[in-house]
């Protein structure tokens, strides 16, 4: 009996050191919904203390160390979009030198919040100097003109902290592949190989310079006709040197403006706006029709003038007699210098 007594108390005051034996374990909460346990048996202590950052406006950092962001350039390929930033100045590709900050990601996230770990198993990536950050949150988006872009990176790779606010112009760039593509109303895209490339001067200084790519072998542009695919541009002398050049924005336009010498009246488009005396229009179409209505019984007399982006000019000068009838004009501005 006595040993079976023995044998039990010794049985409990193992199972008591047993159950008193703990480890201590530190839980950190991430801010992204997960728990991470460490053990801390060697920790006395544990401190937390604050980091202040500057504002940034038009810069990128990397812990506190703070660069200009000069130049942006935007690179889509392949369904990606690529934003390369500079600290230096007039950058027109990214070949000529390598970008201080990269961020790739899919072109159907420009406009979205990206999580970087997300982004990087989607093909993209965030990438300063030599290192990619994998932590943290980004988001480049538009303005509605697709003439302004904003960048805004927070990330971290270990105890470094990488950050960027930028607003601002971008330029575009493009790998030098010796091909064009042609995009059809369906959205198939089918790739040509460059085999001709011409560039006609122009004839007279100010004049623009035209540009002519095929896939056959041309040596006039008549040679062009045989072409499956073609592209021919023209590029103003102002734009030459400058760079990229934006179709869209450096197309043929034209403005309209009129001076009432005699008489008094009212001109109007045809949809609706009232144009004042001296002050110049932008014309939305090439061919456009006036109405003029007569405010006095004097003999009416007024100019009309329409000019180019290139500096040309063609006047039309109108006088008639004070009648009950609404006068129309019917114009095209396509070729100055006709009627």
């Amino acid at each position: 009996m006595k040993k079976t007594v023995l044998t039990m108390l010794c049985l409990m005051a193992m199972s008591a050191s047993y159950a008193q034996t703990t480890k201590r374990i530190m839980t950190v909460q991430q801010k992204d919904g997960t728990k991470v346990e460490y053990k801390v048996d060697n920790v006395e202590r544990v401190s937390f203390s604050e980091r202040t950052y500057a504002d940034l406006d038009n810069q990128w950092a990397l812990n506190e160390n703070v660069n200009d962001v000069k130049t942006v350039l935007l690179k889509e390929t392949d369904g990606y979009s690529s934003f390369m930033l500079y600290s230096a100045e007039n950058v027109t590709s990214d070949l000529a030198l390598n970008p201080d900050v990269a961020i790739t990601l899919p072109a159907a996230s420009v406009g979205q919040d990206v999580d970087l770990a997300a982004l990087a198993e989607a093909g993209g990536k965030l990438v300063c100097g030599d290192r990619e950050f994998k932590k943290g949150a980004l988001k480049v988006k538009f303005d509605k003109f697709k003439k302004n872009v904003t960048v805004t990176v927070e990330a971290e790779d270990g105890a470094d902290d990488f950050r960027c606010e930028y607003t601002g112009t971008f330029s575009r760039t493009y790998d030098a592949s010796n091909t064009f593509s042609v995009t059809d109303t369906e959205q198939a895209t089918t790739r040509f190989s460059v085999l001709s490339a011409l560039c006609v001067q122009p004839s007279a200084t100010g004049e623009p310079t035209n540009f002519a790519f095929a896939d056959v072998e041309a040596q006039a542009p008549a040679d062009f006709l045989n072409a499956k695919a073609a592209v021919w541009f023209s590029v103003s002398a102002a734009k030459l040197y400058n760079g990229t050049v934006d179709m869209a924005t450096e197309a043929d336009s034209y403005t309209f403006r009129y001076f009432q010498h005699d008489g008094k009246g009212s001109l109007r488009m045809e949809n609706g706006t009232v144009f004042q005396p001296n002050d110049r229009y932008l014309l939305e179409n090439e061919k456009f029709r006036l109405y003029y209505t007569s405010a006095s019984t004097e003999t009416q007399t007024l100019t009309v003038v329409v000019e180019d982006n290139f500096g040309k000019s063609y006047e039309m000068e109108f006088s008639f007699n004070d009648t009950d009838e609404e006068e129309e004009f019917a114009r095209s501005a396509n070729k100055l210098g006709s009627v």
